[in-house]
């Protein structure tokens, strides 16, 4: 519905555009008349021209905010990812046999329930 109101807004906007320009043309109006008329129309702002600036501007503050905090969160995990990484690794190396014991069995139990479904 709203792609239509704008339409008409715009082919109003456009007649009377058209008209100042006929009426400039026969010099029936000056440029400093337009000029008034324009500085009127700016001063008498609609309220919900006014709403939607507004609202505009929240909009676009809500969205900074949230790339920033988007932002802050993934420097977040990718910062504790890569200590957990670092202590994973520290711990591989300090008893590499214990993470190849673990790493087996399981490897071991997935090969026999995977066995253990497609059997039947």
């Amino acid at each position: 519905m709203e792609p239509v109101t704008n339409f008409k807004h715009k082919q109003n906007a456009d007649s009377i555009n058209q008209a100042l320009q006929l009426l400039y043309q026969e010099d029936l109006i000056t440029a400093a008349d337009i000029h008034s008329m324009a500085e009127k129309d700016r001063r008498i702002t609609p309220p919900s021209a006014r709403v939607m600036e507004r609202f505009n501007d929240v909009v676009g503050n809500l969205q900074k905010a949230s790339v920033e905090s988007f932002n802050r969160a993934k420097q977040k995990v990718a910062t504790a990812t890569n200590k957990t990484a670092k202590r994973v690794d520290e711990s591989v190396h300090d008893s590499p046999w214990i993470f190849i014991g673990v790493a087996s069995a399981l490897s071991g139990l997935t090969g026999y329930f995977l066995a253990q479904r497609f059997k039947r």
